[in-house]
């Protein structure tokens, strides 16, 4: 027998097989409003996950710091931004998302991968990763639950697109001639765009 729990609370049960749990949870999620946030989560009768069907994301908090203080060592706010990496955590092996920790390089990299950001951090995600699966510990996400969602969810991985820009420059200098100066000149590109990431601009 089956059941599904709605965030981690019961919900129904008495499900012959999980097919029909399964499709009741999709039919359970579908039908609710779009502001409206769940996880309808099937166990089996041994309480074990076996299929996940949520409306979440995985949303991530990084704060970007920078050393200072007096010695130097000291982490400095600097900005705090959310990330949406849910196809990113979804994509990952079952052993890397248990191994999981906010605070530790585990989930710096997680960040990283979605934040441009190369000094110190601090990465939040463990618990909306847990909302999204509907257990109370990253544990309990079974390898049967993950590949459910990612064959419902078909989740893409982040693509790398590259693209040639002309660059019009106005410079001032004391007589110098422009081709003299171009090996000094540095490009900076940023994006206003919070999900999408400048990893390298160069000259051409």
């Amino acid at each position: 027998m089956f059941s599904i729990h709605r965030d981690c609370r019961l919900l129904c049960s008495g499900f012959n097989t999980l097919a029909l749990a399964e499709q009741t949870a999709e039919q359970l999620l579908t039908s609710l409003p779009d502001n409206v946030a769940a996880t309808y989560a099937v166990h089996n009768a041994a309480g074990t996950l076996l299929a996940v069907r949520s409306n979440r994301k995985i949303e991530g908090t990084i704060l970007c710091q920078a050393w200072g203080g007096r010695k130097g060592n000291d982490a400095i706010l600097v900005r705090e931004e959310t990330f949406d990496a849910t196809s990113h955590l979804l994509l990952m092996s079952l052993a890397k998302l248990h191994g999981l920790h906010d605070g530790d390089e585990s989930t710096d990299d997680v960040g990283r991968h979605h934040v441009a950001w190369e000094g110190p951090c601090e990465v939040s995600i463990v618990d909306s990763l847990a909302d999204y699966f509907g257990v109370d510990l990253l544990e309990d996400i079974t390898a049967e639950a993950l590949e459910s969602v990612r064959a419902w969810a078909k989740p893409e991985p982040r693509r790398t697109s590259r693209l040639a820009l002309s660059v019009n420059v106005e410079l001032s200098h004391p007589g110098l001639m422009p081709l003299d100066v171009l090996r000094h000149l540095h490009v900076n590109v940023i994006s206003d765009l919070p999900d999408l990431i400048v990893s390298k601009a160069v000259l051409l």
